[in-house]
């Protein structure tokens, strides 16, 4: 895989516009796919007298007005936590701590950026003290003891700039600045960033991901079949409880992909759990979609009931007029009635239970898997397959054709071995 683009991005832990870049940032990290070089720039370094800040008097009559920092809260959609935040506080520390993490550990230097900010922010700890850093230091499994000689020794101390003049020479004049494109962006809402990103010819990650996708020929006797899921990091394919829609669980690049493997398939198939919770507005990219149901409890005011719909079913489905009936006893015969039907390449997602049964029976030849940078856990949360475990001498092996980053999900496609 290649490398991600970098962006530096200058900030201060205490700075409420770099609050917002905290966020700003991970959408960058989600959408393009890219990485985040954090730099410290000090607003309050020890040479640096705190100012004596006095309210303007209120205008009689006037109406309140929104400030500059208002309007970006309010056009990136992120509140400033209201705890009672420590005042006057030095954070060179928080800042060379950073520093320690990019030299140390640098896969984690993201998720310690977020959690010194969210301990200042939502906590309101004393992130300049050395005693909070080194705890949450601690959760990141460094050693401790470097970590806390560094920063006693200010190992890191010529890494951090200072404002004013220091900062300005480098051409930081406000935090957060963005480096795109070769051009600085200062305390500006998303939208400037992400056109900056596009005019510099950055596109969004996955964009010509599973573009013109295609599958092996199709069996003579049933349909090339593929499994679309999208799973937490333990595996769970639930957020919630099983009649709630998980749209929540992978990002707008996993819909978006999702789609992308729809329209390249010759119809999709779902088990009827799985419609019951999805969103009523849901409608594949492709038209022939084929629900599985035992109980014949199924929304038919969903979208997925336009083009044409197929209710798979032992029994007789009270259904409303013009979608079609399949009766099967197994399901491995209903399959073989879809190849019989022109359907060379099906798509299932889900849920579990369908997923099981395809695969108990070999009939999947494809994976693809979005790993959701999640944790769910429960012993009850279905995974992407449950049902009845494979003996030892029947584990199905698969080989990964197709592996993608983008932010921190993972896009895996696997393929049966012969």
């Amino acid at each position: 895989m290649s490398q991600p683009l970098a962006i530096p991005v200058a900030h201060d832990f205490t700075c409420p516009w770099c609050w917002i870049a905290l966020f700003q940032a991970k959408r960058l990290q989600a959408e393009f796919g890219v990485e985040i070089e954090w730099r410290g720039h000090e607003l309050w370094p020890e040479e640096l007298e705190w100012p004596e800040y006095r309210p303007a008097a209120a205008i009689p009559g006037r109406p309140p007005v929104l400030s500059r920092l208002d309007f970006l809260k309010m056009m990136d959609g992120i509140e400033v936590p209201t705890a009672e935040r420590p005042k006057r506080m030095r954070v060179h520390a928080a800042l060379e701590a950073v520093e320690f993490f990019k030299e140390k550990q640098p896969e984690s230097v993201d998720a310690f950026v977020e959690a010194v900010y969210r301990a200042y922010w939502e906590r309101a700890e004393r992130i300049g003290d050395a005693d909070v850093l080194e705890v949450l230091a601690g959760r990141f499994g460094i050693d401790l003891v470097d970590f806390c000689e560094a920063l006693e020794s200010r190992r890191y101390r010529d890494r951090v700039v200072h404002f004013d003049a220091p900062s300005y020479k480098v051409g930081v004049f406000n935090v957060p600045t963005f480096w795109i494109g070769g051009e600085r962006y200062a305390e500006q809402p998303y939208v400037v960033l992400r056109k900056a990103m596009l005019a510099a010819g950055h596109a969004p990650a996955g964009l010509e991901m599973y573009e013109g996708l295609s599958f092996p020929p199709a069996p003579t006797d049933r349909p090339y079949i593929a499994i679309n899921m999208v799973a937490t990091i333990d595996g769970k394919i639930l957020t919630g409880d099983r009649d709630e829609p998980v749209v929540d669980l992978g990002s707008e690049n996993d819909h978006r992909l999702m789609k992308r493997i729809e329209a390249a398939c010759d119809a999709v198939m779902v088990g009827a759990q799985t419609l019951r919770a999805a969103k009523k507005s849901w409608s594949p990219k492709t038209t022939t979609r084929i629900v599985v149901t035992r109980s014949g409890r199924l929304p038919f005011d969903s979208c997925f009931f336009a083009g044409k719909p197929v209710v798979a079913s032992p029994g007789p489905v009270e259904a409303p007029e013009g979608i079609e009936q399949v009766r099967f006893n197994e399901l491995a015969g209903l399959i073989g009635d879809l190849r019989k039907r022109g359907i060379e390449r099906l798509l299932v997602l889900g849920g579990s239970s369908l997923n099981a049964e395809l695969f108990e029976a070999g009939l999947v030849d494809e994976i693809f898997l979005t790993i959701a940078p999640k944790i769910r856990l429960g012993e009850n949360v279905p995974t992407i397959a449950d049902g009845n475990a494979l003996p030892r001498e029947s584990i199905q092996n698969y080989s990964i054709v197709e592996q993608h980053r983008i932010g921190e999900e993972f896009f895996l496609r696997y393929r049966r071995n012969p």
